[in-house]
């Protein structure tokens, strides 16, 4: 009796439950949002891919943290840049979709010196895919020009 080639592939790939990579996904996540608020950058920087890409939404001209960089060396130099802001920030996820090895992170923050009124906390969305576990495009959507004077940057 003929296999078809579609079956015999389709019976040799592992076959994940939604809610399994959903769950394995969350954690990873948490796992590197926990590395990069605490400054881990070295082992941060393992979990991305050589050719990695991170963009930060907005002009370059409102803010000095917007841009494409390109490259697990460019990537690391941009956080470490960054980490200041990190060092002074309350950051709140606020939901989280999965769609395959795509995560995508609604998150708000704000100042460690300001109020927690509602009006202080700054919303954005950040965007990560992986490829073989590994961080491929990291993307940033915020108010950029915000979050500078936010933090006057």
């Amino acid at each position: 009796m003929p296999i078809k080639t579609t079956q015999a592939k389709a019976a040799t790939t592992p076959i994940v439950p939604a809610s399994d990579n959903r769950a394995a996904k969350i954690m990873r996540m948490r796992e590197l949002v926990g590395l990069r608020l605490r400054g881990r950058l070295e082992e941060l920087m393992q979990n991305f891919s050589e050719d990695c890409e991170m963009y930060m939404g907005g002009g370059t001209q409102f803010s000095a943290i917007s841009g494409r960089y390109h490259g697990r060396d460019e990537v690391r130099q941009k956080m470490e840049f960054m980490q200041k802001l990190f060092m002074q920030i309350t950051l709140e996820v606020v939901d989280l979709l999965v769609e395959g090895d795509d995560v995508a992170i609604r998150w708000k923050c704000k100042s460690r010196n300001q109020p927690a009124e509602p009006t202080s906390w700054l919303e954005g969305m950040t965007v990560v895919k992986f490829r073989d576990n590994l961080v491929v495009y990291y993307g940033n959507y915020v108010d950029t020009a915000a979050l500078q004077e936010l933090f006057e940057l």
